[in-house]
């Protein structure tokens, strides 16, 4: 499924790449950081161009969920907080399905933000913008990884 670069990322960029972001140049939109509303571009230094929330903290997503089903409640959203979005932001994003970014109504009511059906979340021990301290593990059963667009992290995956 999603393992740190894998096929997932490779679609994000290419999807990236032929939307052309809403006609602005790519180059141009990676420098703003912006890819989609609460979604945006960051360099890493270890894990090279990953998507990050508004803040710049990093987004993981997870191999317990299943595509447009979080799997994630209790304890584990609070260690692995879901990226969220209001009603009408995730109305927005479900009827654009920008680059195959969308949103997913939750259980609990609320909405959080995909890619190709694939819920995204934060990690509650990255504490500053840039950290990637969930990398690989194995958190509540199943793995957490970022997603790489840069693809010269992703060779060889």
């Amino acid at each position: 499924m999603l393992t740190g670069g894998g096929s997932l990322a490779r679609r994000v960029l290419v999807s990236i790449l032929v939307l052309g972001l809403l006609a602005a140049p790519v180059s141009a939109v990676f420098a703003q950081g912006m890819i989609m509303g609460p979604v945006s571009a960051t360099q890493h230094p270890a894990l090279g161009l990953i998507l990050a929330d508004a803040n710049g903290m990093t987004l993981y997503t997870w191999e317990g969920d299943t595509a447009l089903t979080s799997n994630c409640y209790d304890d584990c959203a609070r260690a692995w907080p879901p990226l969220l979005v209001d009603e009408a932001t995730a109305a927005g994003v479900m009827s654009m399905m920008m680059g195959g970014f969308g949103a997913a109504q939750r259980s609990d009511g609320s909405y959080q933000v995909t890619y190709s059906g694939w819920p995204f979340y934060d990690f509650s021990r990255d504490t500053a913008p840039g950290d990637a301290l969930g990398v690989g593990l194995r958190g509540f059963g199943a793995l957490w990884s970022v997603v790489s667009l840069d693809p010269m992290m992703m060779e060889g995956h």
